[in-house]
């Protein structure tokens, strides 16, 4: 028993380290305002398709429209919130 909650606590461990090492890369990546921001699993106005993802995921479907040269897109996620982009650009969250 003191064995398997050695090992539990050295696995919790690991697991720690390697997320603190991941949110350092993500950080140095974006930035710390976009970084921090992904970290927490949150999104903000002007990340781009990229960073959403970091932070959210893959969304459920996408819905493409271009006009005049203008791609726009709306992401949709299980919890019923959409995410708006322009040419790659988040410019609108809805939820």
């Amino acid at each position: 028993a003191e064995e398997r909650q050695r090992l539990e606590e050295e696995m919790q461990r690991q697991k720690e380290l390697a997320r603190q090492e991941y949110n350092k890369q993500i950080i140095h990546k974006y930035g710390n305002k976009y970084g921090t921001l992904i970290c927490d699993g949150k999104v903000c106005l002007n990340m781009t398709k990229e960073m959403c993802i970091a932070a959210w995921g893959e969304p459920l479907y996408v819905n493409s429209t271009i006009v005049k040269g203008l791609v726009h897109e709306q992401w949709v996620y299980g919890w019923h919130t959409y995410l708006y982009f322009d040419n790659n650009i988040l410019t609108a969250i809805q939820n």
